[in-house]
């Protein structure tokens, strides 16, 4: 595509809202098909790179978003559903250290 037309592309998607929205729902939709077809440390490999702009090292994590993305891909405890979901870590926090640790509750 010739620059000039690619520019006329944008533009007008940018002045239509429902145009705009539709190509995104079309590209996600593309997306999470194909995301079927790979593994999951290359999708997430492929994740980081468009979003970080850097190469994943899942070899030797030093970063903590590199950390996060190995602590996905090979730790496997079953507390970490758990411990993620804020209302159920309450109870574990519960068992472990008592209610003193515990926050009041607001819009549950």
């Amino acid at each position: 595509m010739q620059k000039g037309l690619r520019q006329k592309l944008i533009d007008l998607i940018a002045k239509n809202d429902d145009l705009f929205y539709l190509i995104k729902y079309w590209r996600l939709r593309i997306i999470m098909f194909l995301s079927h077809f790979t593994t999951d440390e290359a999708y997430i490999r492929r994740q980081y790179r468009s979003r970080t702009g850097r190469k994943l090292n899942l070899e030797t994590p030093k970063l903590y978003n590199e950390k996060v993305q190995y602590a996905k891909l090979f730790c496997r405890d079953q507390r970490m559903k758990k411990l993620a979901d804020k209302y159920e870590v309450r109870e574990y926090v519960r068992e472990k250290i008592g209610d003193k640790y515990l926050t009041k509750l607001y819009g549950v």
